[in-house]
């Protein structure tokens, strides 16, 4: 863990630099593994409700494992909630978001006959929504 967060620490240093390649990247790698974690999380819950739902008794030996995997899907579904947020309404590099470039769709036809369903308000409210069912 210790590894992990320096190397967080050590690409969050690349945020100073100007190289806009380099923090597109790191946001990118950040969304992609908290991500994967809060999915690890949920997958473990679904074990769970696959196990009681077909009265598996093969469950009973490692009940355990994904009970504690599962408890934390709260943190790791708050801390996904955060950088999606950030990535949709505070990332702005060069004046423009390199990731959602839906979230400045002017001059993009395809994206402005969207924009009732793709804009901001909607992914708030989506991630705030889908925090909440967590």
């Amino acid at each position: 863990m210790l590894v992990g967060v320096l190397v967080l620490i050590i690409g969050g240093a690349t945020l100073l630099t100007g190289d806009h390649h380099a923090q597109t990247r790191f946001w990118i790698v950040l969304l992609q593994n908290s991500v994967f974690f809060l999915m690890i999380t949920v997958a473990s819950i679904f074990i769970q409700a696959a196990a009681s739902l077909a009265q598996g008794g093969w469950i009973v030996a490692y009940k355990r494992v994904p009970e504690a995997i599962g408890s934390n899907v709260w943190l790791f579904g708050a801390i996904a909630g955060a950088i999606l947020l950030y990535i949709a309404y505070g990332l702005n590099i060069d004046g423009h978001n390199p990731i959602y470039h839906w979230t400045h769709p002017e001059g993009d036809k395809i994206l402005e006959g969207k924009s009732a369903f793709l804009n901001k308000g909607m992914f708030a409210g989506f991630t705030i929504v889908g925090f909440l069912r967590t």
